[in-house]
């Protein structure tokens, strides 16, 4: 699989876990964290490379807050201009959760593969 098709996938699955959580699908309240949290970590852990790994992750993370944040939005549109605002702000704290969980599941594979 190349470098873009990698990136595509964890998208798609950024969009997907997003919209199962925001539809209750996954656990509810905070506990959502742990299955966020360890599909990024598959994410990071599937791919080859830990640049890859980082690009994977932060697109994986950020279509995860988007998709969660736009699903479960049920605002005005004079509400829309703060919304697009925290979209910003969480998108930008998805990036970083998608990175940190990404690097962990590399680093994880990193470290089961070297003892072998």
């Amino acid at each position: 699989m190349n470098n873009l098709s990698s990136v595509l996938l964890s998208t798609l699955l950024g969009l997907v876990v997003g919209f199962a959580s925001a539809r209750g699908l996954l656990l509810p309240s905070w506990y959502i964290l742990i299955p966020w949290c360890i599909a990024g970590a598959l994410v990071g852990a599937y791919l080859g490379t830990w640049r890859l790994a980082l690009v994977a992750g932060a697109a994986y993370g950020f279509t995860l807050s988007l998709s969660f944040l736009i699903t479960g939005f049920s605002g005005t549109p004079e509400q829309l201009p703060s919304f697009g605002l925290l979209l910003l702000i969480l998108g930008a704290l998805g990036v970083v959760g998608g990175i940190v969980s990404s690097t962990i599941g590399y680093q994880l594979r990193m470290l089961f593969t070297a003892r072998k």
